[in-house]
């Protein structure tokens, strides 16, 4: 009965209704669509979530989903004046035949779905799934209508991704790119990085990982929220994302990452961050294809695909330590007290609503043309985002833009521990050269007050910072410790901390060298090497 009920649901015609496997393995699991309804009441109140997505069907569930579809029937023989007849009377889905199907772990009758995408699906060899429907090459389920999109072109020149170029530069000619020295509105960081952005949205499905897209304001109404409904319409066709408010509990975040992800969203947003932005299972998300995770109402772990597009925004945003290499900002500054009051030409979520079919062409336009050309000039690869860094960042230098990975310098800056770490070694250098000494004898020079010079002094207020005892009130030679074991070798401003064992004591002798430099017999504290900032 199991086996005909799969084939039976295998051969239904509708995409949008058939149950598909997600996963592998183990972690393998039955999905449906949720189908996204009009809102009727939209003339009175907004209603969001206009989106399908994906979830997991528990035995329960299942035997909704089977009872929605077939007919189930009870066969019963009765005896009657010695003569017998078969009688049948409707019934629901056995719970039995639901729990063995569930339990089956293996479905091969059924197609394996990856997630749903709504738009025109690019691939690596820079071709792009037009027609709608399931595609079994990409296991997608593409979701729109094929009429609201140009044909793309067999072949793209640059000059085609030239004028896609300009037609995106339109789009978002009234954001205010915060702009740094030497640089225009038309040729700054965060205005590559903004690119960055849409054009990863729409080829976030051809590689497996690629790094968040994080937009920082200085003030509420700077249109940060603006711009990620931006790349989320065009991706999507609903000004709409996968929200996920980011609070400092790191428990909490992984619960809700979780459930969005097995959502199958394509595009993720971190909204309202206002504490530091990083964290295991996000920079593990970053960098990992897949994601496991015991899901909330099912009682197998699970394992999702993390193959979204991430984005987050914020206020002044800060990152911890290895946010920085998986991270592009994008700055806004409107140099204004009340942003919010500002006029605009126009109204930018339904420009590109309206528009969409023509930007979601001009983002797939300049990666194909770059594709096609044969990746010339292609930058060194950045980390775990090769691929990314081939064909996104690699179009955008192409045609002259700015290198959307320099804004990571930026993010490095915003690390308050990287920021700490950088005055305690300025301070170390300055005072101590490259002298060796016992975590405890550091800390007896720099509170002595007999130790000339404001060095000594710039030295003891960086170690208050990092090894204060709040019980005793004084500088633990213990923490401080703890401290340079943790940052031992990790280079920042051109030096690092680096130790060795005294021989019979076997306490550790610290100091400070420049980062390259061999192991050598220590200078003079009185006669520190300048630093070399090459």
């Amino acid at each position: 009965a199991a086996q005909n009920t799969l084939i039976l649901l295998s051969e239904i015609d509708i995409d949008r209704e058939k149950i598909y496997v997600r996963g592998y393995g183990e972690h393998a699991h039955l999905v449906r669509v949720i189908k996204s309804t009009p809102d009727i009441r939209g003339r009175h109140i907004f209603i969001g979530k206009k989106v399908d997505v994906l979830a997991p069907i528990d035995c329960d569930a299942l035997k909704h989903e089977l009872n929605k579809r077939f007919q189930f029937k009870k066969w019963t023989f009765y005896k009657k004046d010695g003569d017998g007849y078969w009688d049948d009377r409707p019934i629901d889905c056995p719970q039995s035949l639901a729990q063995h199907i569930s339990k089956a772990g293996n479905w091969p009758q059924l197609l394996r779905i990856t997630g749903i995408t709504y738009a025109p699906l690019p691939s690596k060899t820079g071709e792009v799934i037009e027609q709608p429907g399931f595609h079994s090459g990409s296991g997608f389920l593409l979701q729109f209508d094929s009429a609201d999109f140009p044909k793309q072109k067999f072949y793209p020149s640059k000059q085609d991704a030239v004028l896609a170029l300009a037609v995106l530069k339109d789009l978002l000619r009234e954001f205010p790119f915060r702009i740094k020295d030497k640089e225009t509105f038309e040729h700054n960081a965060s205005l590559s990085s903004a690119l960055s952005l849409l054009l990863t949205a729409i080829w976030r499905k051809t590689f497996p990982l690629a790094p968040l897209h994080a937009v920082s304001a200085t003030v509420a109404g700077t249109g940060k929220g603006t711009l990620i409904g931006v790349a989320s319409t065009l991706l999507t066709g609903q000004n709409e994302t996968g929200v996920v408010s980011y609070s400092s509990d790191g428990e909490e975040n992984r619960k809700k990452i979780t459930a969005i992800l097995s959502a199958g969203t394509p595009i993720v947003n971190l909204d309202n961050v206002n504490t530091k932005l990083g964290g295991n299972v996000l920079e593990m998300c970053l960098t990992s294809t897949n994601f496991k995770d015991r899901l909330l109402g099912v009682s197998k772990m699970i394992e999702v695909s993390t193959q979204v597009a991430w984005t987050a925004n914020g206020h002044n945003l800060q990152f911890s330590s290895d946010m920085g290499r998986r991270t592009i900002l994008i700055e806004l500054d409107s140099k204004m007290e009340k942003p919010e009051e500002r006029e605009f030409e126009r109204d930018i979520a339904k420009f590109t609503l309206e528009n969409r079919g023509r930007l979601v062409d001009a983002c797939l336009t300049i990666p194909r043309a770059y594709l096609l050309a044969g990746l010339p000039n292609k930058p060194k690869q950045l980390g775990s985002f090769g691929d990314w860094s081939d064909l996104i960042r690699g179009a955008l230098m192409w045609m002259g833009e700015m290198d959307p990975v320099d804004t990571q310098t930026e993010v490095a800056h915003r690390d308050e521990t990287r920021n700490q770490l950088a005055v305690i070694l300025n301070c170390w250098y300055q005072a101590l050269g490259e002298h060796e000494q016992t975590a405890k004898q550091v800390i007896a020079d720099a509170t002595n007050p007999r130790s000339e010079g404001e060095n000594f002094a710039n030295l003891g207020l960086a170690l208050t910072d990092i090894c204060l005892d709040p019980k005793t009130g004084q500088l633990s030679p213990k923490r401080l410790g703890y401290y340079l074991r943790r940052f031992q070798g990790r280079v920042v401003d051109g030096l690092k901390f680096e130790s060795k064992k005294q021989s019979r004591q076997k306490i550790a002798l610290w100091r400070v060298v420049p980062s390259g430099k061999p192991y050598s017999v220590p200078s003079s504290p009185s006669s520190p090497a300048p630093i070399d900032k090459s």
